[in-house]
């Protein structure tokens, strides 16, 4: 595929323009390409912190990671977070994560 013909899947059938981009090097090739860089590096920065906690939760539960993965979406969704902040705020050892995911009798995962 071409840089001329590129099509973004942001902008995908149905919609009303496709956006090309002109010439391989162009300002909007540059400026596309260093956008979606960013976006990409903050995509596995994120995905990094929510695999640690995942981690740390499921081996204080003594659990599989995806049991650990749900309880930690279902919180961040029970507090209205971005589950990126509630997982940085657990590899974090922030002291209030301590007591929504604490351990021993009935702490584990619901």
């Amino acid at each position: 595929m071409t840089a001329a013909s590129h099509t973004w899947p942001e902008q995908g059938p149905g919609l009303p323009e496709t956006r090309r981009l002109d010439t391989p090097g162009s300002p909007a090739l540059l400026d596309a390409l260093r956008t979606e860089n960013d976006q990409l590096r903050t995509a596995l920065v994120s995905r990094i912190v929510i695999e640690q906690a995942k981690g740390m939760l499921a081996e204080r539960w003594q659990v599989e990671v995806d049991v650990a993965f749900e309880r930690l979406r279902r919180e961040a969704r029970s507090r209205r977070m971005r589950l990126h902040a509630l997982a940085g705020a657990v590899v974090a050892g922030e002291p209030w994560t301590k007591h929504v995911f604490r351990t021993g009798a009935g702490g584990g995962p619901r």
